[in-house]
């Protein structure tokens, strides 16, 4: 039971008990099999759930990310990633106001600083920004920044979005 108690705390949710009685030990070796089989079962579903959500988050055509509520990039899709030319790690974390399209000047960045606070005190906000693609071409992006919430609406996360609008904003002109 020991042993198998320090495999489930290490991780090895494989390990199974051999139950040899019926007795108080067997009964407690049966009870953590069941368990170990019933985490092993939600880590598995938890797996297959991560892979979808990784396919739907990665082939949007928007740029997307996730940050913590200081606005650190968590992660970013791939979309992200190819626009501003590096690989999703290399943006993990770093605050999202270094991003090419802020970066630009400071006074971009603080208007993203003070939007990264009031959106990690609750507030949706939507914002146009422009920025230079891969060919050196102006691009324009709408851009929202919304909170996430938990079950008790605290802010645990913000979704940063951004559309491209650049052949609409052309059609305007």
């Amino acid at each position: 039971v020991t042993r198998g108690v320090r495999d489930f705390q290490d991780g090895r949710l494989t390990h199974r008990l051999e139950v040899k009685s019926r007795d108080e030990l067997g009964q407690l070796a049966e009870a953590f099999n069941q368990m170990a089989q019933s985490i092993e079962a939600s880590y598995e579903s938890l797996g297959r759930s991560e892979q979808r959500f990784r396919a739907i988050f990665n082939q949007t055509f928007q740029l997307a990310g996730f940050l913590t509520p200081d606005g650190i990039i968590l992660s970013a899709n791939t979309a992200m990633s190819q626009f501003v030319g590096v690989e999703e790690s290399e943006l993990v974390g770093k605050p999202c106001w270094t991003l090419p399209w802020w970066a630009v000047s400071q006074e971009r960045q603080l208007h993203v600083i003070d939007a990264v606070g009031r959106a990690a005190r609750g507030e949706l906000l939507r914002f146009e920004a422009t920025s230079e693609g891969p060919q050196g071409e102006t691009n324009f992006f709408d851009f929202s920044l919304k909170p996430f919430k938990d079950d008790e609406g605290n802010v645990v996360n913000l979704v940063l979005e951004a559309r491209d609008i650049t052949e609409l904003k052309k059609a305007e002109h």
